[in-house]
């Protein structure tokens, strides 16, 4: 059996925390933790649907379905992302983390869905969110 694999939204993760569905073997969500931070920031502003204890519940259920990922930005990863490598020399900063023309939020994003050697998902899941925040970014950043 085949499981596939998703990037979750923003909205997905607040739509599965709020009503968290039963996880199945066919299908993985992978979700950066800037989504989480972004959830918590907009709980402490009072914009989110949820309450705390919803939010604290929802995550729980999700760790123990265990049919999410959560991709954080550990030291390692920073580490692996953040350069461009030839082999294994450093051949320089990665320039679409060092992009002025992005959000931090989506630099941040962009440096924990990148591909590499050690990421067992595929580069379509960072195309995927290229797509869903790019727009979505460039807009924000150009309104600033």
């Amino acid at each position: 059996m085949t499981t596939s694999i998703r990037l979750l939204t923003r909205r997905d993760v607040e739509q599965q925390l709020s009503r968290p569905r039963e996880s199945t073997d066919e299908e993985m969500g992978i979700c950066p933790i800037i989504e989480l931070v972004e959830l918590c920031e907009l709980l402490k502003k009072g914009k989110l649907k949820l309450d705390r204890d919803s939010l604290r519940l929802g995550m729980q259920v999700m760790q123990e379905e265990q049919a999410v990922f959560i991709v954080a930005l550990d030291q390692e990863r920073l580490a692996d992302a953040l350069f461009d490598r030839d082999e294994y020399i450093v051949t320089g900063l990665w320039s679409p983390a060092a992009n002025r023309t992005v959000s931090p939020t989506h630099s941040v994003r962009r440096l924990l869905l990148r591909p590499s050697n050690q990421t067992w998902w595929d580069g379509d899941i960072y195309a995927e969110a290229e797509a869903i925040y790019g727009i979505e970014e460039s807009e924000t950043v150009t309104d600033a």
